[in-house]
Protein backbone atom coordinates (compact mmCIF):
# COMPACT_ATOMS: atom_id res chain seq x y z
CA UNK A 1 0.00 0.00 0.00
CA UNK A 2 3.22 2.10 0.86
CA UNK A 3 4.53 1.66 -2.53
CA UNK A 4 1.27 1.57 -4.41
CA UNK A 5 0.37 5.05 -2.56
CA UNK A 6 3.73 6.99 -2.32
CA UNK A 7 6.26 5.04 -4.55
CA UNK A 8 4.48 3.28 -7.63
CA UNK A 9 7.38 3.28 -9.59
CA UNK A 10 8.84 0.38 -7.00
CA UNK A 11 5.63 -1.89 -8.00
CA UNK A 12 6.89 -3.88 -11.06
CA UNK A 13 9.82 -5.28 -9.12
CA UNK A 14 7.87 -5.68 -5.78
CA UNK A 15 5.86 -7.57 -8.03
CA UNK A 16 8.20 -9.62 -9.65
CA UNK A 17 10.17 -10.56 -6.26
CA UNK A 18 7.12 -11.74 -4.92
CA UNK A 19 6.90 -13.86 -7.14
CA UNK A 20 10.16 -15.14 -6.53
CA UNK A 21 9.78 -15.63 -2.88
CA UNK A 22 6.67 -18.34 -3.61
CA UNK A 23 9.71 -20.41 -5.06
CA UNK A 24 12.65 -19.72 -3.55
CA UNK A 25 12.25 -21.68 0.26
CA UNK A 26 11.60 -24.91 -2.23
CA UNK A 27 14.72 -26.40 -1.44
CA UNK A 28 14.33 -29.07 -3.86
CA UNK A 29 13.83 -26.37 -6.46
CA UNK A 30 16.81 -24.40 -5.78
CA UNK A 31 19.16 -28.04 -5.87
CA UNK A 32 17.43 -29.17 -9.46
CA UNK A 33 18.62 -25.36 -10.73
CA UNK A 34 21.72 -25.32 -8.96
CA UNK A 35 22.37 -29.11 -10.65
CA UNK A 36 21.54 -27.40 -14.36
CA UNK A 37 23.93 -24.34 -13.43
CA UNK A 38 26.44 -26.51 -12.35
CA UNK A 39 26.65 -28.99 -15.47
CA UNK A 40 26.97 -25.61 -17.64
CA UNK A 41 30.00 -25.06 -16.24
CA UNK A 42 30.98 -28.40 -16.36
CA UNK A 43 34.62 -28.70 -18.91
CA UNK A 44 33.40 -31.69 -20.72
CA UNK A 45 30.90 -29.45 -22.06
CA UNK A 46 33.30 -26.88 -23.28
CA UNK A 47 32.39 -23.68 -21.45
CA UNK A 48 34.62 -21.00 -21.58
CA UNK A 49 35.11 -20.10 -17.92
CA UNK A 50 35.09 -23.97 -16.51
CA UNK A 51 38.75 -23.31 -15.80
CA UNK A 52 38.32 -20.00 -13.75
CA UNK A 53 34.80 -20.70 -12.45
CA UNK A 54 33.36 -23.06 -9.86
CA UNK A 55 29.81 -23.77 -9.17
CA UNK A 56 29.26 -26.64 -6.70
CA UNK A 57 27.48 -29.65 -7.77
CA UNK A 58 24.09 -30.12 -5.96
CA UNK A 59 23.37 -33.41 -3.95
CA UNK A 60 19.75 -34.48 -5.20
CA UNK A 61 19.37 -37.48 -2.98
CA UNK A 62 19.99 -35.27 0.59
CA UNK A 63 17.78 -32.32 -0.51
CA UNK A 64 14.25 -31.34 0.97
CA UNK A 65 11.65 -29.02 0.74
CA UNK A 66 13.39 -27.31 3.50
CA UNK A 67 16.68 -28.41 3.16
CA UNK A 68 19.70 -28.38 0.20
CA UNK A 69 22.96 -30.21 0.20
CA UNK A 70 26.07 -29.19 -2.12
CA UNK A 71 29.29 -29.31 -3.09
CA UNK A 72 31.70 -27.19 -0.26
CA UNK A 73 33.75 -24.88 -1.78
CA UNK A 74 36.97 -23.40 0.40
CA UNK A 75 37.45 -19.79 0.15
CA UNK A 76 36.70 -16.29 1.48
CA UNK A 77 34.11 -14.25 0.03
CA UNK A 78 35.57 -11.62 -2.30
CA UNK A 79 33.94 -8.68 -0.41
CA UNK A 80 35.89 -10.08 2.70
CA UNK A 81 39.20 -10.54 0.76
CA UNK A 82 39.03 -6.70 -0.33
CA UNK A 83 38.07 -5.20 3.39
CA UNK A 84 40.86 -7.63 4.75
CA UNK A 85 43.35 -6.09 2.44
CA UNK A 86 41.96 -2.77 3.05
CA UNK A 87 42.78 -3.22 6.30
CA UNK A 88 46.45 -4.58 5.84
CA UNK A 89 47.07 -1.46 3.69
CA UNK A 90 45.57 0.96 6.24
CA UNK A 91 48.59 -0.09 8.23
CA UNK A 92 51.08 -0.11 6.17
CA UNK A 93 54.09 2.25 5.05
CA UNK A 94 53.09 5.02 2.41
CA UNK A 95 55.51 2.78 -0.31
CA UNK A 96 54.03 -0.17 0.53
CA UNK A 97 50.64 1.29 0.32
CA UNK A 98 51.56 2.52 -2.85
CA UNK A 99 52.86 -0.69 -4.31
CA UNK A 100 50.94 -3.64 -2.87
CA UNK A 101 48.06 -1.45 -2.77
CA UNK A 102 48.40 -1.26 -7.20
CA UNK A 103 48.76 -5.44 -7.12
CA UNK A 104 45.64 -5.58 -4.99
CA UNK A 105 43.52 -3.39 -6.93
CA UNK A 106 44.59 -4.62 -10.16
CA UNK A 107 43.24 -8.09 -8.67
CA UNK A 108 39.95 -7.13 -7.68
CA UNK A 109 39.46 -5.86 -11.28
CA UNK A 110 40.67 -8.31 -12.92
CA UNK A 111 38.27 -10.54 -10.88
CA UNK A 112 35.52 -8.48 -11.09
CA UNK A 113 35.37 -8.27 -14.76
CA UNK A 114 35.61 -12.15 -14.53
CA UNK A 115 32.28 -12.07 -12.54
CA UNK A 116 30.88 -9.48 -15.28
CA UNK A 117 31.63 -11.82 -18.20
CA UNK A 118 30.46 -14.87 -16.41
CA UNK A 119 26.98 -13.36 -15.41
CA UNK A 120 26.60 -11.80 -18.63
CA UNK A 121 27.75 -15.28 -20.43
CA UNK A 122 24.91 -16.89 -18.23
CA UNK A 123 21.94 -14.07 -19.38
CA UNK A 124 22.77 -14.28 -23.26
CA UNK A 125 24.00 -17.44 -23.71
CA UNK A 126 22.90 -19.89 -21.42
CA UNK A 127 19.60 -18.42 -20.85
CA UNK A 128 19.56 -19.15 -16.60
CA UNK A 129 21.30 -17.15 -14.31
CA UNK A 130 21.38 -16.11 -10.56
CA UNK A 131 19.56 -13.13 -10.13
CA UNK A 132 20.96 -12.05 -6.83
CA UNK A 133 24.60 -12.67 -7.68
CA UNK A 134 25.23 -9.98 -4.34
CA UNK A 135 28.88 -9.59 -2.72
CA UNK A 136 28.07 -12.75 -0.04
CA UNK A 137 27.69 -15.26 -2.81
CA UNK A 138 30.94 -14.49 -4.46
CA UNK A 139 34.36 -16.27 -3.09
CA UNK A 140 37.60 -16.41 -3.81
CA UNK A 141 39.00 -19.54 -4.01
CA UNK A 142 42.72 -20.75 -3.49
CA UNK A 143 44.45 -20.69 -6.84
CA UNK A 144 42.40 -17.78 -7.57
CA UNK A 145 39.12 -19.57 -8.73
CA UNK A 146 35.55 -17.54 -8.40
CA UNK A 147 33.19 -19.65 -6.62
CA UNK A 148 29.73 -18.97 -7.19
CA UNK A 149 27.45 -20.31 -4.54
CA UNK A 150 23.34 -19.84 -3.90
CA UNK A 151 21.16 -20.51 -6.64
CA UNK A 152 17.88 -20.08 -4.51
CA UNK A 153 16.91 -17.29 -7.45
CA UNK A 154 17.55 -18.66 -10.55
CA UNK A 155 15.79 -16.91 -13.70
CA UNK A 156 15.76 -18.18 -17.27
CA UNK A 157 15.61 -16.05 -20.25
CA UNK A 158 13.80 -17.20 -23.84
CA UNK A 159 16.33 -16.77 -26.87
CA UNK A 160 13.66 -13.81 -27.98
CA UNK A 161 13.85 -11.91 -24.48
CA UNK A 162 17.90 -12.99 -24.90
CA UNK A 163 17.40 -11.12 -28.23
CA UNK A 164 15.88 -7.98 -27.29
CA UNK A 165 17.95 -7.72 -24.46
CA UNK A 166 20.62 -7.74 -26.52
CA UNK A 167 19.15 -5.00 -28.84
CA UNK A 168 19.16 -2.89 -25.90
CA UNK A 169 22.94 -3.27 -24.76
CA UNK A 170 24.32 -2.43 -28.14
CA UNK A 171 22.33 0.69 -28.28
CA UNK A 172 23.56 1.80 -24.54
CA UNK A 173 26.97 0.87 -25.64
CA UNK A 174 26.59 3.11 -28.66
CA UNK A 175 25.02 5.58 -26.68
CA UNK A 176 22.12 5.87 -29.42
CA UNK A 177 18.97 7.48 -27.09
CA UNK A 178 16.52 6.55 -30.03
CA UNK A 179 17.36 2.94 -30.52
CA UNK A 180 17.79 2.47 -26.50
CA UNK A 181 14.04 4.11 -26.14
CA UNK A 182 13.16 1.87 -28.76
CA UNK A 183 14.65 -1.29 -27.90
CA UNK A 184 13.51 -0.52 -24.50
CA UNK A 185 9.78 -0.03 -25.73
CA UNK A 186 9.82 -3.17 -27.52
CA UNK A 187 10.82 -5.38 -24.39
CA UNK A 188 7.88 -3.86 -22.63
CA UNK A 189 9.33 -0.71 -20.43
CA UNK A 190 6.49 1.47 -20.11
CA UNK A 191 6.07 5.16 -18.23
CA UNK A 192 3.32 6.68 -17.30
CA UNK A 193 3.40 9.75 -19.53
CA UNK A 194 5.68 7.70 -22.53
CA UNK A 195 8.83 10.53 -22.33
CA UNK A 196 11.30 9.16 -24.30
CA UNK A 197 14.05 11.59 -22.50
CA UNK A 198 13.04 9.50 -19.03
CA UNK A 199 12.74 6.39 -20.49
CA UNK A 200 16.37 6.58 -22.14
CA UNK A 201 17.58 7.61 -18.55
CA UNK A 202 15.37 4.66 -16.69
CA UNK A 203 16.85 2.11 -19.46
CA UNK A 204 20.71 3.58 -19.08
CA UNK A 205 20.38 3.33 -15.12
CA UNK A 206 18.96 0.05 -15.50
CA UNK A 207 20.91 -1.71 -17.84
CA UNK A 208 24.50 0.23 -17.93
CA UNK A 209 25.53 2.77 -15.98
CA UNK A 210 24.91 4.82 -12.46
CA UNK A 211 28.05 7.39 -12.80
CA UNK A 212 27.69 10.75 -11.79
CA UNK A 213 27.97 12.19 -15.25
CA UNK A 214 24.95 9.57 -16.14
CA UNK A 215 22.73 10.71 -13.28
CA UNK A 216 21.81 14.09 -14.24
CA UNK A 217 18.63 15.32 -15.00
CA UNK A 218 16.94 16.71 -18.02
CA UNK A 219 17.40 20.14 -16.29
CA UNK A 220 20.87 20.33 -15.31
CA UNK A 221 20.44 18.82 -11.37
CA UNK A 222 22.99 16.62 -10.11
CA UNK A 223 21.78 14.01 -8.10
CA UNK A 224 23.51 12.28 -4.81
CA UNK A 225 22.70 8.56 -5.40
CA UNK A 226 21.14 6.45 -7.00
CA UNK A 227 17.96 6.03 -5.04
CA UNK A 228 17.82 10.30 -5.07
CA UNK A 229 17.84 9.75 -9.10
CA UNK A 230 15.49 7.12 -9.61
CA UNK A 231 12.73 9.10 -7.24
CA UNK A 232 13.48 12.12 -9.58
CA UNK A 233 12.52 10.16 -12.48
CA UNK A 234 9.81 8.94 -11.04
CA UNK A 235 8.55 12.27 -10.61
CA UNK A 236 8.80 13.21 -13.83
CA UNK A 237 7.65 10.08 -15.70
CA UNK A 238 6.51 7.05 -13.39
CA UNK A 239 8.04 3.82 -14.32
CA UNK A 240 4.75 1.62 -14.84
CA UNK A 241 6.41 -1.91 -15.75
CA UNK A 242 9.74 -3.93 -16.75
CA UNK A 243 9.10 -7.22 -17.97
CA UNK A 244 9.31 -10.21 -15.94
CA UNK A 245 12.71 -11.44 -15.84
CA UNK A 246 14.21 -8.43 -16.98
CA UNK A 247 13.89 -6.72 -13.29
CA UNK A 248 16.92 -9.67 -12.13
CA UNK A 249 18.74 -8.34 -15.13
CA UNK A 250 18.65 -4.93 -14.32
CA UNK A 251 20.01 -6.62 -10.30
CA UNK A 252 22.55 -8.06 -11.71
CA UNK A 253 24.06 -4.75 -13.57
CA UNK A 254 23.16 -2.62 -10.27
CA UNK A 255 25.04 -4.86 -8.00
CA UNK A 256 28.03 -5.63 -10.68
CA UNK A 257 28.35 -1.96 -10.34
CA UNK A 258 28.00 -1.54 -7.04
CA UNK A 259 30.92 -4.24 -6.07
CA UNK A 260 32.64 -2.33 -8.89
CA UNK A 261 32.60 1.17 -6.93
CA UNK A 262 33.07 -0.20 -3.94
CA UNK A 263 36.91 -1.51 -5.42
CA UNK A 264 36.89 1.98 -6.44
CA UNK A 265 35.79 1.53 -10.14
CA UNK A 266 33.43 2.57 -12.64
CA UNK A 267 32.14 0.15 -15.33
CA UNK A 268 29.93 0.17 -18.11
CA UNK A 269 27.74 -3.28 -18.42
CA UNK A 270 26.69 -2.07 -21.81
CA UNK A 271 30.44 -2.22 -22.70
CA UNK A 272 31.31 -5.29 -21.21
CA UNK A 273 28.13 -7.12 -22.35
CA UNK A 274 28.32 -5.69 -26.40
CA UNK A 275 29.66 -8.95 -27.26
CA UNK A 276 27.61 -11.37 -25.76
CA UNK A 277 24.69 -8.75 -26.81
CA UNK A 278 25.99 -8.62 -30.77
CA UNK A 279 26.24 -12.86 -30.64
CA UNK A 280 22.49 -12.87 -28.95
CA UNK A 281 20.81 -10.35 -31.61
CA UNK A 282 22.69 -12.77 -34.30
CA UNK A 283 21.72 -16.05 -33.01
Amino acid sequence: LFCFLLQPEHLSYLDELQQQFYTEFDYRRESADLGEVSSHFSGERGHPFAEKVRVPRPVPELASRNVVVMEYLPGETLLSYALKQKRSLEHSSVLWRWGYGWIVQRRLREKLMLLIAVQGHQIFVDGTFNGDPHPGNILLMPGGTLGLIDYGNVKRLTRLQRAGLGRLILSLADEDRPAVVRNAKALGLKTQHDDHEIIFRYARLSFDRDDAESMVLPDGRPSANVQVYFERLGALDPLVSLPHGLHMVARNSFLLRGMATHFGMNVSIAHCWRQLAEDAVNV
